[in-house]
């Protein structure tokens, strides 16, 4: 089985100037399909999770999705259970560039004939489990840190901080390079702060001692063995 990462990383880096041997790669493959095949393995290469209420899908919030939902709830009231599903089912079930202004005249009458006409035969239990799933996935503990649950207050202290962090994450991936802003808001949360934990790693901006106990740490020790090697032999 051959890993993309490691054959991104050997050609990476030759670029750098790097001899990578056969035995190199070799060893590099199989520390990576130890990140790519293992248990945590969602962290860096799953799809964003995706929930269906009968054809409708309701994704993964991706930052976009995030900063409109903080934008609505200035204009409805998100601490109203009803209001809130109804607001993130609207928002979850398109891109976040096909969503409108939010504070066009139309939304409402639009977000209600959606309800009605794609979501209507759907419990207000079937709606909220599915949000629940495309929000915060079925492990409360994973260390991911989620958006705020439908039916907390847009003014909540909650929804200022998660919005901080959506935001916080949007600059990481600017200043990393990541992305343009644009592209940035169209991926989740979760995505980009794998990119840039990987490109900080691959910077060296993280001490890999900290990260030994996990694959990830193996593989970037047998990176920055070879990276080493190399530069002592120029």
């Amino acid at each position: 089985m051959i890993s993309e990462l490691a054959i991104e990383d050997a050609e990476e880096l030759r670029r750098e100037g790097v001899e990578v041997t056969d035995r190199d790669i070799i060893r590099m493959n199989a520390f990576a399909l130890k990140i790519e095949r293992s248990a945590f393995c969602a962290e860096w290469f799953a799809m964003p999770r995706v929930a269906f209420i009968g054809d409708v899908a309701i994704r993964e919030p991706t930052i976009g999705h995030e900063l409109w939902i903080r934008e609505a709830g200035r204009r409805f009231d998100l601490s109203n259970p009803e209001t809130a599903v109804l607001v993130w089912s609207y928002a979850l079930a398109r891109p976040c560039d096909d969503l409108p202004n939010p504070y066009a005249r139309f939304l409402e009458t639009r977000m209600r004939w959606f309800a009605r006409r794609r979501l209507g035969k759907a419990t207000m239990r079937q709606l909220s489990a599915a949000l629940g799933y495309a929000i915060e996935g079925n492990v409360s503990t994973d260390g991911e840190d989620s958006p705020a649950k439908p039916g907390q207050s847009a003014g909540t202290e909650t929804e200022r901080r998660e919005t901080s962090i959506a935001l916080g994450v949007l600059h990481d991936g600017i200043e990393y390079r990541i992305g343009s802003p644009s592209e940035l808001r169209g991926m989740t949360r979760s995505e980009v702060a794998a990119i840039v934990e990987l490109t900080r790693l691959r910077k060296g901006e993280k001490t890999i001692d900290a990260a030994k106990s996990d694959a990830r740490g193996d593989y970037f020790a047998v990176l920055d063995e070879i990276r080493e090697r190399g530069r002592a032999a120029k």
